[in-house]
């Protein structure tokens, strides 16, 4: 039994050599490389994208695999990190795997959230209110811009709808806008 099974190891290790060169190449790790370039056009009918680099230049690739399913999602002017394959002579294939690039914090970015309040108190010279959430707890925070126009309007126990201005950071630094809840 040991002697029919050394045959038959030596016979599958040594058909592995006479199989074609494309197969044996299949077998092996892919070559893949991965960058960050800003997206010029998509073409999902074609299945390829065309891609701009750092200094400017340009190329289409195509597009395999998984990777087609990410067209729909791209437009002109996102960033991605593609992964591409190369042959083992290493001429590139196409891309196998894209992903959006997170884009670093403009420093100067802006957001806005808004929430319903009781007011407490308005400080018309500090610019500033003090507000009571739902559950009783308070805050003072400045008012800024437009919103300074309504605050003497605004008396004690009035529900009122504010807007916030947060920094790219998410820090407070204001409200912009004041509604009264209805």
């Amino acid at each position: 039994m040991k002697r029919f099974a050394l045959l038959l190891a030596g016979l599958l290790l040594g058909s592995f050599t006479l199989l074609p060169d494309s197969i044996r190449a299949s077998n092996r790790l892919e070559k893949l490389h991965k960058a960050t370039y800003k997206v010029v056009s998509v073409d999902t009918k074609a299945k390829s994208i065309t891609l701009e680099d750092d200094s400017g230049a340009t190329n289409t690739a195509p597009v395999l695999g998984k990777a087609v399913d990410k067209l729909g999602e791209l437009s002109a002017g996102m960033k991605v990190t593609v992964t591409c394959r190369d042959s083992d002579e290493g001429k590139h294939q196409g891309v196998v795997a894209i992903e959006i690039a997170k884009e670093p914090a403009d420093a100067n970015a802006k957001s806005y959230h808004r929430a319903t309040y009781t007011v407490v108190s308005v400080d018309l010279e500090g610019e500033s209110i003090t507000l009571s959430d739902d559950y009783g707890n308070e805050f003072t925070s400045a008012v800024m811009g437009d919103a300074l126009n309504k605050l003497a309007d605004i008396t004690y126990g009035v529900r009122v709808t504010i807007t916030c201005q947060d920094n790219a950071n998410g820090d407070h630094e204001g409200i912009v806008d004041i509604e009264f809840a209805r």
